[in-house]
């Protein structure tokens, strides 16, 4: 297609239907875009259609994310040259293009969040492809590690609800800890415990963190009652957490034996190897306690 045709088509489209119509002409056209080869003169031939059309040469919310997005294909990324600070001005699928292009922050949760939709709508949803769940996931991990946890938690929920997948249980079940939310964290993992399709390897994972969870929330008779059924389903990470509460109780015979255990189940344990060999220290000097009490 030479450039006055695909002209003429943008052009189309940007002056006939709705603007959500228009608007998915142009995502669709970008898309087609980046599958192409980077020196292919198609490519290049494209990327200047989308310059001189509206809603490139708009001055628009619509026309700064366009132009930032080519600027990219062609090499020379640019700043969204667009207040985002108020009312966010993204339609679902812009938003996926904005979030893209926006650098680590709340504007990129914001984008993230108007992109994955409502949560009640997330069960319904088709899977996220590749690229975007990766997408959401790193936007995710950044807010949590970051203390922002509305926008973490509003994604995480949104992304379990769509997948109810082991990963996503377990990220829910962290983020939810960090922001004191056990009991939601706690409830996520049973779900998915619960669910017929989870295999054994999964269970292990599951019920390892659900241990955890419920050891940081400073439940410790549940937190080992899940962490026993981890070990059951063959962590031995499990273990040795079980081990090391039973050696910070002082607790040396079942420690010991614990770690020992850890250690022949999985050889490359460096935390099992430690704990066994903390168990053997002698008692301190001039006392029947024990130095192996603490790591």
């Amino acid at each position: 297609m030479d450039l006055l045709s695909l002209a003429l088509v943008l052009v189309s489209a940007s002056t006939s239907g709705s603007a959500v119509a228009q608007e998915a002409t142009i995502w669709r056209e970008i898309a087609a875009i980046e599958k192409l080869e980077p020196t292919s003169r198609d490519r290049a031939t494209r990327l200047v259609a989308l310059k001189v059309t509206s809603p490139g040469t708009d001055r628009s919310a619509v026309g700064a994310l366009v132009r930032a997005k080519v600027a990219t294909l062609e090499g020379r990324p640019k700043p969204i040259d667009w207040d985002l600070s108020g009312p966010w001005p993204y339609d679902r699928e812009a938003s996926w293009v904005a979030a893209e292009l926006l650098p680590r922050g709340s504007t990129r949760s914001r984008a993230v969040i108007a992109a994955l939709g409502a949560l009640e709508d997330a069960p319904r949803e088709a899977p996220l492809d590749g690229a975007r769940a990766e997408l959401a996931y790193e936007v995710w991990v950044d807010a949590a590690e970051n203390l922002r946890f509305d926008e973490a938690l509003a994604i995480g929920r949104n992304l379990h609800s769509r997948s109810r997948a082991t990963w996503s249980a377990i990220s829910l079940g962290l983020t939810t800890m960090r922001a004191g939310l056990p009991d939601e964290g706690d409830a996520v993992l049973a779900a998915q415990i619960a669910l017929p399709s989870t295999s054994a390897a999964d269970l292990a994972a599951l019920w390892d963190h659900r241990g955890i969870l419920a050891l940081g929330a400073g439940h410790e008779a549940p937190g080992r009652f899940a962490l026993g059924r981890a070990v059951l389903h063959g962590s031995s990470d499990a273990a040795v957490v079980l081990a090391r509460l039973d050696l910070a109780a002082g607790r040396l015979e079942a420690a010991r034996a614990g770690f020992r255990a850890a250690w022949i189940e999985n050889p490359a344990s460096d935390w099992a190897r430690r704990g066994f060999g903390l168990t053997l220290l002698p008692p301190k000097a001039g006392t029947g306690a024990s130095e192996a009490t603490s790591w």
